[in-house]
């Protein structure tokens, strides 16, 4: 089976007062810990840039795998960037997460691949997290237009919700306090 990733990693990063994707997680930058949750499971990993796309190019040309895409709606919202990565997708099944959440256990991914189901959310306590998994059938039905964003997608559509261990599935850092809080306390657990 074929498997791929859409990381989202065009926003302003208005709350962070900097390029958050840029800041450094165990001797990486957060956008470099996310993909390398994914990189020994996808065959291809489609990074959507919009804004400061420039700043990404360097740190992501050593990885073979990586295919940076630019989103030019960028300033519309997140789901023209999932929009925009789903048409440079083309697996059988696509995972598809913010490229702020950069602790994802790989574990994770492998336990929501077993599910046998369209579309797979991991929760942690009870609360849903990213990435999300989709079988590609589904990428037409995004692309259609009926939907607001990636959430109301999956609110009308059948969706399965697995609880796991990953506490990383609910850490994105949005602003600079929530970087502190991930690398001094959430890091040294």
């Amino acid at each position: 089976m074929d498997i791929q990733v859409v990381i989202l990693a065009a926003g302003y990063s208005s709350r962070a007062n900097t390029n958050k994707l840029l800041l450094e997680l165990n001797s990486k930058t957060v956008i470099e810990n996310c993909i390398n949750s994914f990189y020994d499971i996808c065959s291809n990993i489609i990074v959507v840039g919009g804004f400061r796309i420039d700043e990404l190019k360097p740190v992501l040309k050593h990885y073979n795998k990586v295919n940076l895409v630019f989103n030019p709606f960028y300033d519309s919202g997140m789901f023209s960037s999932v929009k925009q990565g789903l048409m440079h997708a083309n697996a059988e099944k696509i995972f598809i997460t913010p490229g702020d959440f950069p602790l994802i256990k790989q574990e994770t991914l492998y336990k929501m691949l077993l599910i046998k189901a369209d579309i797979v959310i991991p929760s942690y306590n009870g609360k849903y997290g990213h990435p999300v998994l989709l079988s590609d059938r589904y990428t037409c039905e995004i692309m259609s237009g009926k939907y607001l964003n990636l959430r109301d997608f999956i609110q009308n559509n059948p969706n399965t919700v697995i609880d796991t261990d990953d506490i990383g599935v609910l850490y994105d850092i949005d602003t600079m306090d929530d970087y502190e809080y991930v690398k001094n306390k959430v890091l040294l657990k």
